[in-house]
C-alpha cells in the first residue's frame, strides 16, 4: 500500500497479466496502469515516495520516479541471471536491492544506478532451494540491515554500512547452519521487520517466528552477532 503522499491511500497491486496497477482506496478505482514485457511479481514504492522499483519474470529491474499519481521510467537495469521475486528500498530511500530465483541479492544505490554496490550470494546458492524469495532493509532507527530469505530453512541479514558482516540463521532449527544443509528443510513464506526494526518476523508454512535485534549492540559495532 502506498501513503506516502497528503493524498488518500493507494493501493498498487501486482500481476501476470504483464501490469502494476495504482487503485484508489476504499474505492479501488483504478488510477494508472503501468504494462511491462514480463509477469510483475513484486512492486516496491520509496519511503520518501519518489521511487517505485519493479522485479518479475526475467531478470529485468525497471525503475521509475514517481511524483503522486503519476509514474516515469527512468532506467532498465539486470539483476543477475534469472527471474527475480522481491525487492525493497533503504529506510533512506538511497539504495535498493532485488531477490532472484538463481539465489543473488543485488544492490544498487539510486545515485549511481548503472552500476552495481554489492552482489549477495545465499547461503544455499546455487540449489533450488537457496532462491531468493524475499529482502527486507530495516526501516527504522540506526539498525542498518538487509534480511533476504531463501526456498526453505535459512534467512541471510546483511550490515548494509559496509556490507561485510552477514548472520546466517536456520530457521525451524536450534542448532547453527551445518555445512551441507540436511533434507529436513522448513519452506519459508514471508519476511518483516517491526516498524522500529526491534524484530525480525520470518514466516513458516506452520508458524510465525520472531527474532529479536540486538540494536544496543548495533549501536557500539559488534562483532558478528545481530540477532
Amino acid at each position: 500500500m502506498d501513503s506516502h503522499s497528503s493524498t488518500p491511500p493507494r493501493l498498487l497491486v501486482c500481476n501476470n497479466d504483464h501490469t502494476v496497477r495504482l487503485l484508489s482506496l476504499p474505492g479501488l478505482d483504478l488510477i494508472t496502469e503501468l504494462k511491462f514485457p514480463t509477469a510483475v511479481n513484486y512492486a516496491s514504492v520509496s519511503p520518501d515516495g519518489t521511487k517505485m522499483c519493479v522485479v518479475g519474470d526475467s531478470n529485468l529491474v525497471f525503475l521509475f520516479n514517481k511524483r503522486g499519481d503519476d509514474f516515469e521510467k527512468i532506467a532498465t537495469l539486470t539483476a543477475s541471471e534469472d527471474a527475480s521475486f522481491s525487492c525493497d528500498f533503504s529506510q533512506s530511500s538511497e539504495l535498493f536491492a532485488v531477490g532472484s530465483q538463481d539465489g543473488y541479492v543485488t544492490v544498487w544505490d539510486i545515485r549511481a544506478q548503472q552500476q552495481k554496490l554489492v552482489q549477495l550470494a545465499t547461503f544455499q546458492h546455487g540449489r533450488s532451494r537457496g532462491a531468493c524469495r524475499n529482502v527486507k532493509f530495516s526501516p527504522s532507527g540506526s539498525v542498518d540491515l538487509l534480511a533476504f530469505s531463501e526456498h526453505s530453512s535459512f534467512v541471510n541479514i546483511a550490515d548494509t554500512r559496509c556490507f561485510d558482516k552477514r548472520q546466517v540463521l536456520r530457521v525451524g532449527a536450534e542448532e547453527p547452519p551445518p555445512a551441507s544443509p540436511g533434507d529436513q528443510d522448513s519452506q519459508i513464506t514471508g519476511l518483516r521487520f517491526a516498524h522500529d526494526s526491534a524484530s525480525l518476523f520470518v514466516g513458516l508454512e506452520g508458524a510465525i517466528l520472531e527474532y529479536q535485534v540486538d540494536r544496543v549492540g548495533r549501536h557500539s559495532f559488534p562483532s558478528s552477532a545481530i540477532i
